[in-house]
């Protein structure tokens, strides 16, 4: 991981070659000045989105992921945040709407942070959780869960099975994201590894004509109680991942 920080966001930051996969770990706070200046980059449909979620929290942070997003891609295609235009495939996976544009991009949020993957022509998705006990792991386990991955998860030692099982639900989000399904495939019909001594993987899968080979997992830990993966296709890629960054350094 390379170490950057807020000074140093320059134009060096956002040299994407088809060999590279940037991975953007941002944190979902501001002041009431960044927030209005993320809303001011916002398209219509954006705004109208914002102001129809109930809770002033979910407003702030909705606001700012995709703020972020704009400026992030405004700096990658060195044009104006605000001028961006979204096409949406299936499950409203979005996409550039020029359709010269190679760039893709991928955004999820859990807890106070959004995790923002770019990368040039491939498919591409990411996933971020943030990590706590849950009572009900092994129901929830046994409706989405493949039963090779139920089988791994039971057979860990107990204070293990709740990093696994976020290890095997990033990886599952961030591959079905990659594919443009969001939550509508089965997420039992595939299989990822969640074992912390093996290689994050697809193992096996009944969707996109059971390829697995073409098909790449990284994990992640962007911050203390959060884990994350990147799901992607082609050759392997130099994953460059930045520290924790404010909105601030990005919109100001």
């Amino acid at each position: 991981m390379e170490e950057t920080d807020g000074a140093s966001l320059g134009p060096s930051c956002f040299e994407l070659t088809e060999a590279d996969l940037h991975i953007w770990t941002i944190e979902l706070k501001g002041s009431d000045r960044v927030v209005e200046e993320c809303h001011s980059l916002l398209s219509d449909e954006e705004t109208a989105r914002a102001d129809r979620l109930f809770h002033e929290e979910h407003r702030r942070k909705y606001t700012l992921s995709h703020g972020v997003l704009r400026a992030l891609l405004g700096n990658y295609l060195s044009v104006s945040p605000a001028s961006i235009q979204y096409k949406f495939g299936h499950a409203r996976k979005p996409f550039l709407a020029d359709c010269q544009a190679t760039l893709q991009f991928n955004v999820s949020d859990s807890g106070d942070l959004a995790l923002i993957g770019f990368a040039q022509s491939c498919d591409l998705g990411v996933d971020v959780e943030f990590v706590k006990r849950m009572a009900d792991m092994e129901a929830v386990a046994r409706r989405f869960f493949s039963p090779e991955e139920r089988s791994e998860l039971q057979s860990l030692d107990e204070p293990e099975r709740t990093t696994a099982f976020f290890r095997c639900w990033t990886r599952k989000e961030a591959y079905l994201k990659a594919l443009g399904d969001g939550l509508a495939a089965p997420l039992d019909s595939f299989q990822v590894t969640l074992r912390p001594d093996e290689e994050p993987r697809l193992v096996q899968t009944e969707l996109a004509g059971g390829n697995t080979r073409n098909w790449h997992l990284h994990h992640l830990a962007p911050a203390l109680d959060y884990l994350g993966a990147v799901a992607y296709t082609g050759q392997p890629r130099r994953i460059r991942e930045w520290p924790l960054v404010q909105p601030d350094d990005l919109v100001r």
